[in-house]
């Protein structure tokens, strides 16, 4: 995530919360619904009670797993799921519904996200995508991230400090 945290703050006319702010079901259907269109992906559904089920992992992190809502329409409208992993977290997901494509609410995500890794000393996350993923490839690498095969690795520096 190298340059993420020099460069101004996305603005968005989202609220980024925690996924505990919402219902397994409503966070499911969001997730369900950005699924369909990544790459890889395809014929996975999944559900509220699994959901429920995840948020008892050991890696999951409420500050590292969150959703976007839209502040005057309510929608959930894009989500990004770190997994607090060792050595390093990995990001298991990151999208935003069709109306959202294109802006920068996805980077919006990821600022969140790489503010509160910043301040707990992580570096680096790393991710991994389908090959036919071209957005994805795009966007980390033009936001600092080096694709490697199928793994996608970001630092999570300001320029001029040391990882």
């Amino acid at each position: 995530m190298a340059g993420l945290l020099a460069r101004p703050s996305v603005r968005t006319v989202h609220r980024i919360v925690s996924v505990t702010s919402w219902g397994a079901d409503a966070v499911a259907e969001l997730d369900n619904s950005i699924r369909r269109d990544i790459p890889g992906t395809r014929g996975w559904v999944g559900t509220g009670e699994q959901l429920t089920a995840s948020l008892d992992d050991p890696q999951f992190d409420p500050a590292l797993y969150l959703v976007a809502q839209h502040s005057t329409r309510r929608s959930l409208d894009g989500l990004i799921r770190v997994w607090n992993r060792s050595p390093e977290p990995r990001l298991g997901c990151l999208g935003v519904t069709r109306p959202w494509r294109r802006t920068r609410l996805a980077l919006a995500l990821v600022q969140e996200v790489a503010t509160t890794l910043h301040a707990r000393g992580v570096a680096h996350i790393t991710a991994e995508t389908d090959a036919t993923n071209r957005d994805s490839y795009l966007m980390a690498t033009h936001h600092g991230g080096e694709a490697i095969e199928t793994t996608v690795e970001w630092q999570n520096a300001r320029p001029g400090r040391p990882d």
